[in-house]
């Protein structure tokens, strides 16, 4: 599928998702960073409640059970565990001379399976804690993993105030699952913004496409109908016949050239005429007449739409004359069509019917040999 894309899109496409890509490994940065600068500042807050006379009366030992010192201390812990909801363990940790970490105490209390009694060492510790204790230096780390699960930890050492000295590391847990959870939703808004432009220009790909695949078929549908059209015309302005096409106002919207051979006009001089200065007045109210409950059974609907009328009408020639016109009447599909007639000389046939020799030429010009008489002139004179 990405084969079948043209190059200035799949190229836009990469670029908006490289881009897209960059600037949400920005955004989780800054969160993160936000995040464990604002988990750090609760670590220095806790520690400020920490009483550093109780620290340093502690042994780092089970004996630490029977010290009020200990007890003091832990209460101090887990007000400052309720005091930040989103911190799961908060401890103190201290470091024996063979520079092994151990736990003074903890927020949790004896019953929890997470307890850490006084003196238990801490196995898991990564370079990164051991640098608090050598540096006495404040950070966080993580996500790391130890017994308890996974975690970001934020550390901030307590000093002797008189020596300087480092007399034990306060250390803030918060569970890893919280914390990425914390950054994907960061990172939701850059994907998504991501996302919706490259659906925007896919999108716009893609009704382009149907544009351009609507333009051809219109112009080629345009053309067929043009060359169709001007085969018609062709046929039309050549044939004997004279052929008249009229909306359903009954406005002349074209005649052919024959009209001149049979009544003496211009297809200029015919186009401006009205059916009143066509034809003589029992004439055109006959086709009114015609007309009209043609299209009757046109709105009714039940009428072969192929269906062909013939009439005749005695029309006026330039010279004034009137000539015996056969009407031969295609009711075209659809109200809103355009009627069609197909008018020719008939006067010829009436004669050879009535016992006449010969019949006369359907594209005989005016003046007509087979005209009606005088009464059915037009008032009309030659110029």
């Amino acid at each position: 599928m990405i084969r079948n894309l043209p190059r200035w899109l799949a190229l836009s496409l990469v670029f908006i998702f490289i881009v897209g890509a960059v600037f949400t490994w920005w955004t989780v940065g800054e969160k993160d960073g936000q995040m464990r600068q604002q988990l750090l500042t609760e670590t220095r807050l806790g520690a400020t409640g920490i009483r550093i006379e109780n620290v340093a009366a502690l042994t780092g030992s089970e004996a630490d059970l029977n010290s009020q010192d200990y007890h003091l201390l832990k209460v101090d812990l887990i007000q400052t565990r309720l005091a930040n909801p989103g911190i799961r363990f908060v401890y103190l940790t201290g470091q024996r001379p063979d520079g092994k970490i151990f736990f003074f105490a903890d927020s949790e209390p004896p019953e929890s399976e997470n307890y850490s009694p006084p003196g238990q060492v801490y196995t898991e510790v990564s370079d990164t804690f051991r640098q608090v204790f050598r540096t006495a230096g404040q950070t966080t780390e993580g996500p790391v993993s130890d017994r308890w699960g996974m975690w970001v930890s934020g550390f901030v050492p307590l000093l002797n105030p008189k020596t300087g000295t480092l007399v034990a590391v306060l250390g803030m847990d918060v569970d890893a699952k919280d914390w990425n959870r914390e950054l994907i939703g960061a990172a939701t808004v850059p994907v998504l913004v991501t996302g919706v432009i490259a659906s925007i220009l896919v999108l716009f790909f893609i009704l382009q496409q149907r544009t351009q695949r609507e333009n051809r078929r219109l112009a080629a549908s345009e053309a067929a109908l043009q060359k169709s059209e001007e085969k018609y015309r062709l046929i039309a302005d050549n044939t004997a016949d004279n052929i008249w096409i009229f909306d359903l106002d009954l406005n002349l919207k074209y005649i052919s050239p024959s009209v001149k051979r049979m009544r003496g006009f211009t297809v200029e001089e015919a186009m401006v005429q009205t059916l009143e200065q066509m034809m003589t007045p029992k004439s055109h109210e006959s086709l009114l007449k015609c007309f009209h409950e043609e299209m009757a059974l046109e709105a009714g609907g039940t009428a072969d739409p192929e269906r062909t009328v013939s009439l005749e009408t005695a029309e006026f020639c330039k010279d004034g004359s009137t000539i015996l016109m056969g009407k031969y009447h295609k009711v075209s599909e659809g109200s809103g069509s355009s009627p069609c007639r197909d008018y020719r000389n008939i006067a010829g046939y009436h004669r050879a019917q009535a016992g006449g020799r010969g019949a006369a030429n359907p594209a005989q010009p005016c003046p007509c040999p087979h005209h009606l008489p005088h009464h059915e002139r037009s008032p009309q004179t030659h110029s």
